[in-house]
């Protein structure tokens, strides 16, 4: 039998398709995994009761590559926009690259404005979870 966790993504990826019972057993089975259809419904059932785990997990840590990433990108189109601007002649292009870079700025400020808040948030969390371990240990010491 299968590890759930080997066959997990791909059983994902059918309920990202919306494919039928039939039509994830056959993607299944191209992948490399004969299963039966209960064993399917398991795995599936599996995932949903998982959602808000799965939703936390991503919140707590992909998110955060996936973030800096797409920053990234935006930093590289538009150093690159700026090479295109510097380097053309016709000033209709010119202006059509500097409304570009002026869209772009839009994105760049929100992710920025984004990481902000969420920084903002993380460090409100850890104070009030410190604050509260304190009055935990100050409480235990007075119940001694």
């Amino acid at each position: 039998m299968y590890k759930k966790e080997a066959i997990k993504t791909f059983v994902i990826q059918t309920l990202a398709m919306n494919l039928s019972d039939k039509e994830s057993l056959i993607f299944l089975s191209k992948q490399g995994y004969n299963v039966s259809r209960s064993y399917l419904t398991r795995i599936k059932k599996g995932i949903r009761e998982s959602s808000f785990s799965r939703l936390s997990l991503i919140a707590r840590e992909e998110w955060i590559s996936q973030h800096l990433q797409r920053i990234d990108t935006l930093n590289l189109i538009q150093t690159e926009l700026f090479k295109l601007y510097h380097k053309e002649s016709n000033i209709f292009k010119k202006a059509m690259i500097l409304k570009e870079l002026r869209e772009l700025q839009q994105y760049i400020s929100a992710y920025y404005d984004s990481s902000r808040f969420v920084l903002q948030q993380s460090v409100q969390e850890r104070t009030a979870s410190a604050l509260e371990q304190k009055k935990k240990k100050r409480k235990a010491i007075i119940e001694q």
